[in-house]
This record gives structure tokens, C-alpha cells and sequence, in this order.
């Protein structure tokens, strides 16, 4: 395959995509795809060392509502991509200072 087999040049007609998706996309053609990263994530060794019953706290520094949600929102779905892999799950629950993240089954 040569140079010119090697890349195709799209030009994207639909403007309302203009924010998110160029107006030119390149395709390049033969590019092998990098393997998959197999990071098991910061609390993976936490959640594995968690028996039913146990929980363990998480506190926010910052006082804003917003804040709580996030770090809720964000431990939430990290135990649940967890519980997936290994049929275990999580329940998060917000207390005045932070979040308490208990093992369920």
C-alpha cells in the first residue's frame, strides 16, 4: 500500500457538528490499534480487600453542594465498574463532611 492508499481526506458537510467535529477528518487506513490499557483503577486493591458490612469514608475538602455531588457521583460509579467485574456491590451515602461508601453483597 502506498502513501496516497495510506490516507483519505473526508470533508464533513453537516455544520451543526462544526464544535465537536472538524470540518476535515482524516482516515487513515492499516493503523494498528494500541493495546488496551488494563488499569484497574486507584481503589481497585480497597473494594477487593471489602468484605459485606464493611465500608470505608471519603472526605471532601470543599463545603459547595456541588462538590459533594461530584465526589458521590464519581465513587458511586467507580464501585459499580467494580461490581460488574467481580459481582459485588456498593452503596454510597453522604454524611456532613464527606461520603461513606458501604459493601453490600
Amino acid at each position: 500500500m502506498n502513501a496516497a492508499e495510506a490516507v483519505q481526506t473526508v470533508t464533513v458537510k453537516n455544520p451543526q457538528l462544526s464544535p465537536v467535529v472538524p470540518a476535515t477528518v482524516i482516515i487513515s487506513k492499516s493503523l494498528p490499534v494500541p493495546p488496551k490499557n488494563q488499569r484497574r483503577g486507584v481503589l481497585a486493591p480497597v473494594w477487593a480487600k471489602m468484605e459485606i458490612g464493611d465500608s470505608f469514608f471519603v472526605r471532601v475538602i470543599s463545603r459547595a453542594t456541588g462538590d459533594f455531588t461530584h465526589v458521590q457521583q464519581q465513587l458511586s460509579a467507580m464501585a459499580r465498574q467494580y461490581g460488574r467485574r467481580t459481582g459485588t456491590k456498593f452503596v454510597t451515602r453522604r454524611s456532613d463532611d464527606g461520603v461513606r461508601i458501604w459493601r453490600t453483597i
